[in-house]
């Protein structure tokens, strides 16, 4: 893709993501989360005002807390930071059952109400951030033909071609968006469901190598960028 027109440094880093495979706003989740965990591994662990974040926070949710693990193996080869994170996790989530009457009693049902709400993640919120920025930041470019051009193009996700829908003001840009991005999802279709269709033993030799990609582009389609 040809470097889109950018005015400010945002600009080209949404430009380089619309330039790579994938759903672009996915690729800006991807990027916000391993650049925020990168940040707090080297700089967060022994900081107070993190750890009181953190604590208040409840730790990391499900995805995010294996990703805080991973990053830092990748990153240090031991895993020691995010083992101090976790040990305060760990610590603020025994306090909370250590609260709960163990056998009926008064509160009990409250206190479990309490302990079993999910964390407050702090990258979760560092992802919507992130997310939102970028969404709303191609909703203003899209008057700019490249930018248009670049967006009906791109592999956008369900999730992430709808919450721009939601943004985007009617008009023939968002038309002619919309229009290809129709077409797109349909030709996929059409793609997986011939591969279906050849899949039996006297088929196998009309697949091709497109066809079989169209499973995973479909999967991406669904399930966004893993």
């Amino acid at each position: 893709m040809t470097r889109l027109p950018a005015e400010h440094l945002e600009d080209i880093r949404l430009g380089d993501v619309m330039a790579a495979p994938g759903c672009p706003i996915c690729r800006v989740r991807r990027t916000a989360v391993s650049r925020y965990l990168d940040a707090v591994l080297w700089e967060s662990v022994t900081d107070v005002g993190f750890r009181r974040d953190l604590t208040r926070a409840r730790g990391f949710c499900d995805r995010h807390t294996h990703t805080l693990l991973a990053a830092d193996r990748a990153q240090s080869g031991s895993g020691t930071g995010a083992a101090v994170l976790l040990a305060s996790v760990v610590a603020t989530r025994e306090e909370e059952l250590s609260r709960i009457p163990v056998a009926g009693g008064s509160g009990r049902s409250r206190r479990l109400a309490e302990a079993r709400r999910p964390p407050a993640c702090l990258v979760c919120a560092q992802e919507t951030r992130a997310e939102a920025n970028a969404l709303a930041r191609l909703v203003e470019l899209l008057p700019e033909a490249a930018w248009a051009s670049a967006v009906a193009e791109a592999r956008l996700c369900f999730r992430d071609l709808l919450s721009l829908a939601g943004l985007a003001q009617r008009g023939p840009e968002w038309s002619a968006i919309w229009a290809r991005q129709c077409s797109r999802i349909r030709q996929l279709r059409e793609q997986v469901e011939a591969y279906v269709d050849n899949s039996s033993h006297d088929g196998r030799h009309r697949i091709t190598a497109a066809d079989r990609a169209s499973v995973d582009e479909a999967a991406a389609l669904i399930g966004g960028l893993e």
